[in-house]
């Protein structure tokens, strides 16, 4: 069923998604395919009540489309404080959908992220938006690209450094990728992170993400075992931070990639955290392997790598762009590491089934 809003009313006029539509119909051109907008207006079919959708088509030339109306839900995904994640099916492509409730958890900004992503050409290595809806602000749907694999939470501890190189490399040419959107992620982990039963890496959640180009980010918002000492600081003192604190939290993820342990997850209470990460040392990957009788031998660039991004001033951490040149990054990935990275991932897949 298919409802449009008249011209004068409320919700056609000024609603906050409307107000973000208009926007964005301006400034993309319908005559470029590859960044198709179409705004449409629905009813939920969740919700007996009037939803305001932006529908996105693929950035990739393909036809591949959300209908939601014809969708049906395979397995519960996840599930959060405000919301759930579906896998679902339509058209015969399958999607994460997102509902979520609107009003709390920023859902227009997610959005907007999303589709100043899509606008850019998208990336191979950020999950694609294809369709969202809101409700009256109360509930919305986001109908994410699936990709079937597993988070590296499943995966830490159990791989080589040429396969954590390979996860490394295609996260932050993601990263980078949003910086130069001016946007930071805010929530780099193993679990945001996902390896396909291909070997492609995707960063999968831009929840907690924010634009820098539009005000100044000075919020908590993220994860505290994995936040830069400028991010953490931000619990009981509100201070600007730019995109470095991504950086930060990539070089706690290679830690727990290569050792299986997230440094300070011993500390319980969130003040003695903030202690510790702000007025501490960075943690390095030899103090973790001696910490936890980690046997692995890890080549130098490696820990170099690490080291560079636990820098803790952020003037002195590097960018994105700059660590995708670092020494460890610059082997190829070996086609036989892949295979094995696959393997790893399909046996995962099979012990969740």
């Amino acid at each position: 069923m298919t409802s449009s809003p008249s011209s004068g009313s409320p919700t056609a006029r000024g609603s906050p998604l409307t107000r973000l539509v208009k926007r964005l119909s301006r400034k993309l051109s319908p005559a470029n395919s590859h960044e198709n907008l179409a705004v449409l207006a629905h009813l939920n079919n969740h919700h007996d009540e009037p939803a305001e959708l932006i529908h996105c088509s693929s950035t990739t030339g393909s036809n591949i489309t959300f209908d939601p109306h014809k969708y049906h839900s395979i397995k519960r995904l996840g599930k959060g404080n405000y919301g759930h994640v579906d896998l679902v099916e339509s058209n015969g492509y399958k999607f994460a959908l997102k509902e979520q409730k609107t009003k709390r958890s920023g859902f227009t900004g997610e959005v907007d992220l999303y589709v100043k992503v899509s606008k850019a050409g998208d990336h191979k290595n950020i999950t694609k938006l294809y369709y969202a809806s809101s409700s009256r602000h109360k509930m919305g749907i986001i109908a994410i690209e699936y990709c079937e694999g597993v988070c590296l939470d499943i995966l830490h501890g159990s791989l080589n450094e040429m396969q954590i190189r390979h996860i490394v490399r295609e996260t932050l040419s993601g990263i980078a990728f949003l910086h130069s959107l001016s946007i930071v992620h805010r929530d780099i982990k193993p679990d945001n992170i996902m390896i396909t039963k291909t070997g492609e890496v995707k960063l999968i959640d831009l929840g907690m993400a924010d634009d820098m180009s539009i005000h100044v980010v000075d919020d908590p918002c993220g994860s505290p075992l994995y936040m830069a000492p400028e991010h953490i600081n931000c619990i009981d003192h509100p201070h600007p931070y730019d995109a470095k604190v991504d950086i930060w939290a990539l070089g706690i993820t290679c830690i727990e990639l290569a050792t299986g342990y997230i440094p300070h997850s011993e500390i319980k209470r969130t003040e003695k955290l903030v202690m510790a990460v702000t007025l501490g040392g960075p943690p390095t990957l030899s103090l973790m392997q001696r910490e936890h009788k980690h046997p692995l031998f890890f080549d130098e660039s490696f820990h170099d790598f690490i080291t560079s991004c636990l820098t803790k001033s952020p003037q002195d951490r590097p960018s994105a762009q700059s660590l995708l040149e670092h020494q460890f990054l610059k082997p190829a990935t070996d086609q036989r590491e892949l295979n094995s990275l696959i393997d790893l991932v399909t046996r995962k897949m099979d012990e969740k089934r």
